[in-house]
């Protein structure tokens, strides 16, 4: 079966997103949340993909490493299928080990049962109607009080694997 088709789109499942633009950040604040959706073959109605399995998220360096202060501080915090109105702390991220990850699963997959997975199968792209080929995300950072200025780049990472 062909490998899983990954896509990230806004919280409505309407417009791809490629970037997180954060701008400038002061110590001791946080960004603004975001809402966002990871697709597995978002509006493929002719034929289905691999699943992806064992979905996970997490931040790394420019270099895919575990370095510098973001990812190593675990700056971003993400929450996982959140109902609208939530008000947890999330799960810190940062690095590639699974214990600093936060595991991943579709809106309409049972994961006590099914596991960490986004399905492949086709479907109509409308989240309404494909709930088990998406998963919801929210994500920001916080930056501690102590942080030192300057840049820090970053890259949010959601590995998985597929048979």
């Amino acid at each position: 079966m062909a490998a899983p088709v990954v896509k990230f789109y806004d919280e409505s499942g309407t417009n791809e997103i490629t970037s997180w633009p954060l701008g400038e950040v002061d110590a001791g604040n946080e960004t603004t949340h975001l809402r966002f959706t990871v697709w597995n073959n978002k509006g493929n109605s002719e034929s289905d993909v691999s699943h992806m399995k064992n979905v996970r998220i997490t931040t790394v360096n420019e270099s895919g490493g575990e370095t510098g202060d973001v990812v190593q501080g675990k700056w971003v915090h993400v929450k996982i299928n959140p109902p609208a109105n939530d008000t947890s702390e999330g799960i810190r991220v940062g690095g590639n080990s699974m214990a600093n990850q936060a595991q991943v699963w579709a809106a309409g997959v049972d994961s006590a049962t099914e596991g960490y997975i986004i399905k492949g199968t086709k479907n109509d792209g409308i989240k309404a109607h494909c709930a088990e080929n998406y998963a919801l995300i929210e994500a920001w950072v916080a930056v501690p009080a102590n942080a030192n200025e300057g840049e820090k780049p970053f890259i949010v990472r959601v590995p998985y694997s597929y048979t």
